[in-house]
């Protein structure tokens, strides 16, 4: 890997690493997992740069590959979600700079979790990731209807969860 390359992907991974990790570590319920995953998905990054594969939307590319890949690793360990231990630590720790407490940020997080996983999913890229429903449509190759849909019942389950 030349100095460049390596700066670049250094760069990525400061700006993207958290939020992708924190995607990684919902969708797999295991911090160490995620992790595993993670690095797969830079690893991939890497040989697709290499390619001269165009990329158009990187945070688009970059979540598409972490979907990917983590539906890769479940099938490998012959896992299914719901058999995976609960999910550890904060999903939302590299979140974007806000004015929620930490108890607000774990309320948050809870409300988030206890969602269905597609609802779930599509909440998280909305506003974590800051994915436009489009870009949400075309990484999970999923009709935009649809990724609507999800979106607007799992807010409207969570807005539900913190009135409660």
């Amino acid at each position: 890997m030349c100095y460049d390359e390596e700066e670049w992907l250094g760069k990525v991974f400061d700006e993207m690493g958290g939020m992708l990790l924190g995607y990684l570590k919902a969708y797999l319920r295991d911090e160490q997992y995620a992790e595993d995953v993670l690095q797969n998905v830079f690893v991939r990054l890497v040989n697709s740069k290499r390619k001269n594969y165009p990329i158009e939307n990187l945070r688009a590319f970059l979540f598409t590959l972490a979907s990917h890949e983590a539906k890769r690793f479940l099938s490998k360990q012959g896992k299914h979600i719901h058999a995976l231990r609960s999910t550890q630590g904060n999903i939302l720790e590299k979140k974007p700079e806000s004015v929620m407490s930490p108890e607000e940020s774990l309320s948050l997080q809870e409300a988030l979790l206890s969602l269905p996983w597609e609802q779930q999913e599509a909440v998280y890229l909305k506003i974590y990731a800051q994915m436009t429903l489009e870009e949400i449509s075309l990484c999970l190759s999923i009709p935009l209807n649809t990724i609507a849909s999800r979106y607007r019942y799992g807010m409207e389950k969570i807005k539900k969860i913190w009135r409660e």
